[in-house]
């Protein structure tokens, strides 16, 4: 991933394969939800957005970093700015008419909810019914309700400490998380 001058400094915090496994990431996630949901053709990824919201997550890190001195950001606030951000550029965008499929008309908001279920609230365990209501809400909220990266992590943060978890492993983590 080639950065533009206004964002080289990043590399002075993140290796360049940690940008480019970032955005490789957010790719294959984004093609899987597209095509469990059969949007293949219907919608398309826009590269430069995509890679905008990564260069704009990596900022707001960097800033974190130095701010509370820390070296490595724990799961729940990465993928909180990720959603953030995510949400911010809208970097998924509908090409085509989704006659039958108009459900998916917000395609970004399925990707986070995706990420959110994938991530956070399947592997707690919870009950099918509450779990769907969760989900609900959840989408609702994601759709018409502002929210910013904190608000986001203190959704996540209230799941997992509601759930008996700990949202905030102090170990040092592999080399595949280090954001």
């Amino acid at each position: 991933m080639e950065l533009s001058a206004d964002y080289r400094y990043l590399l002075e915090h993140f290796e360049r394969k940690t940008i480019a496994n970032r955005l490789i990431f957010w790719i294959d996630n984004i093609n899987i939800v597209i095509k469990n949901c059969g949007l293949d053709g219907l919608v398309r990824i826009d590269n430069d957005r995509l890679r905008f919201m990564i260069l704009c997550y990596f900022s707001d890190i960097a800033r974190l970093k130095g701010f509370h001195n820390i070296e490595y950001t724990h799961k729940v606030k990465v993928f909180a700015y990720s959603f953030y951000w995510f949400l911010r550029i809208m970097p998924v965008q509908i090409t085509h008419d989704l006659e039958g499929k108009e459900s998916f008309a917000s395609i970004n908001e399925t990707i986070v909810l995706y990420l959110w279920l994938c991530h956070f609230l399947c592997p707690l365990g919870i009950e099918e019914t509450l779990k769907n209501r969760y989900i609900e809400e959840l989408k609702y909220f994601l759709k018409y309700r502002r929210h910013d990266a904190q608000t986001l992590e203190a959704m996540i943060t209230a799941l997992l400490v509601g759930a008996g978890k700990n949202p905030f492993n102090k170990e040092k983590p592999t080399p595949e998380q280090q954001f």
